[in-house]
């Protein structure tokens, strides 16, 4: 054999550039050398920090720290590690909690933890789903800035914005990745909804100061909302885990299946034991897109009529003795709560249309959250101190009256693009991921008709993580959706 022809042979045995990135010993599944460099480096000043706090302190939270840290610094080298880290953070703690000071709040650890996950991907093309996205957290910071510059509206915003952390991260996870993060949000959700029937069982409170929580029922029915602080935020976010978790209860086989339907039970009765009514309609309205955006058989017109039937039986038989129950009464119709929160609505919104410049700009970001910090409010709020106390109980409201029609815009031109751009993908696709994803997003913008959603931390984390994923859905090599 000549020169020529094992140099054939050398080249027809080579493996192509496509192969190369198809395996999986290529460089892209491995952590890059400015990434590990970066996370040694951080993970360096981590255990000096702790250190040194231990020498200070000495205290058993800061040697538990001490000894959890290595752990820590290699899930946060893992590819997808850092997400999952903070997933399980504010999934399975509660987010007031702190380890250690003050300022390492199991919240912004859990950010920080999915931030690194930044350092360990590539980065997609910027869609209008960023773009929006940025434009409302620009609008946000310029009503604090431009409009009421006091400190503690500052430290309420970190509290809101930290939580776009899990968007930047969702948005780097790769598209074949993007099913099992949905998985593990789910099954993670599963044992979070665990600590919120935990509650219902005891009778009380666990997790939060009893004297702090709005929910006791004061001699009424006790209404719990477990490691996620109260029960709107508790059945916001386990309505997303539960749609997340669709798919799964489709594609999973065996036992797995079985598990799924377990842990889909565990959550949606612990939807159920909130008494959120909202949560009701947003897991009823999520589930239905899903099956239509999945072309699930379960829509056939035979089995729609079957279920309209059994529904409306439902409705005449059932739920007449329901009413007369004191659980029913007291947890799903509670009379008077909604034209109370009508009345919260009549207060704020004729102060935010009271001038042009309220109308366009707003009073100013976090104007309602600051009097319970002990700053100073707007006169126009100042006024009406029922507001203050209880807040909109409407996310559309709130915006509107704290940044304006151009916050509001911003804020609906993101959900829409979010739920417009995954509703689009799952027809065109046939993903059920991305269904789910669509879902999801769908039941966030009913949960801000009636809950202040921005406010809750693990809340406003799990829906920008469900935003992030679908910017991360976007097909390979594809080039739609960019700006």
């Amino acid at each position: 054999m000549d020169f020529a022809s094992l140099l054939d042979v050398s080249r027809a045995t080579r493996p192509t550039s496509a192969a190369r990135c198809k395996s999986p010993f290529s460089r892209r599944s491995y952590v890059g050398p400015v990434g590990t460099c970066v996370a040694q480096v951080l993970g360096v000043c981590l255990l000096g920090t702790i250190l040194a706090y231990v020498m200070v302190s000495g205290t058993a939270t800061a040697a538990f720290g001490v000894v959890l840290l290595p752990s820590l610094c290699y899930v946060l080298t893992r590819r997808l590690g850092g997400l999952v880290a903070g997933l399980t953070l504010i999934l399975l703690l509660p987010s007031w909690y702190t380890l250690g000071p003050a300022q390492a709040g199991v919240m912004r650890i859990a950010c920080l933890c999915a931030l690194a996950t930044v350092l360990l991907t590539r980065q997609p093309r910027l869609t209008w789903i960023d773009v929006t996205l940025v434009g409302f957290i620009a609008i946000l910071f310029l009503g604090w800035v431009l409009q009421d510059n006091q400190a503690h509206a500052g430290r309420i915003m970190l509290n809101e914005i930290q939580a776009v952390a899990f968007f930047i991260a969702a948005r780097t996870v790769p598209a074949r990745s993007t099913p099992d993060v949905m998985r593990f949000v789910y099954f993670a959700g599963a044992l979070g909804a665990l600590t919120v029937l935990y509650e219902l069982r005891v009778g009380h409170v666990v997790f939060l100061d009893p004297s702090r929580y709005y929910w006791n029922g004061g001699g009424l029915l006790f209404r719990p909302g477990g490691i996620f602080g109260s029960p709107p935020a508790a059945s916001t976010v386990l309505t997303l885990t539960a749609l997340c978790g669709m798919p799964s209860m489709q594609q999973l086989r065996g036992w797995k299946r079985g598990f799924a339907r377990l842990c889909m039970a565990i959550t949606l009765g612990a939807v159920v034991a909130t008494f959120t009514r909202t949560a009701f309609i947003a897991v009823a309205v999520g589930l239905v897109a899903y099956l239509w955006l999945s072309r699930s058989p379960m829509l056939r017109p035979q089995r729609v009529l079957v279920g309209l039937l059994l529904v409306t039986l439902g409705f005449a038989f059932v739920l007449p003795r329901l009413e007369k129950e004191a659980t029913f009464q007291e947890g799903v119709l509670r009379p008077g709560t909604f034209a109370a929160r009508v009345g919260y609505w009549q207060l704020a919104i004729p102060i935010a249309t009271s001038s042009a410049h309220n109308l366009v700009v707003g009073i100013g970001s976090e104007a309602l959250e600051i009097p319970a910090l002990g700053g100073s409010a707007p006169s126009e709020i100042a006024s009406s101190p029922v507001l203050i106390q209880h807040g909109t109980h409407n996310q559309y409201v709130l915006t509107l009256l704290e940044q304006g029609l151009v916050g509001l815009v911003a804020m609906c031109a993101w959900l829409a693009a979010s739920v417009g751009t995954a509703w689009r993908r799952a027809r065109t696709g046939r993903d059920p991921y991305v269904a789910a994803l669509a879902a999801g997003m769908l039941a966030v913008t009913i949960t801000m008709l009636t809950d202040n959603v921005m406010l809750s931390g693990p809340s406003l984390a799990i829906a920008f993580l469900i935003a992030g994923l679908i910017v991360a859905s976007r097909r390979s090599g594809s080039t739609e959706d960019p700006v």
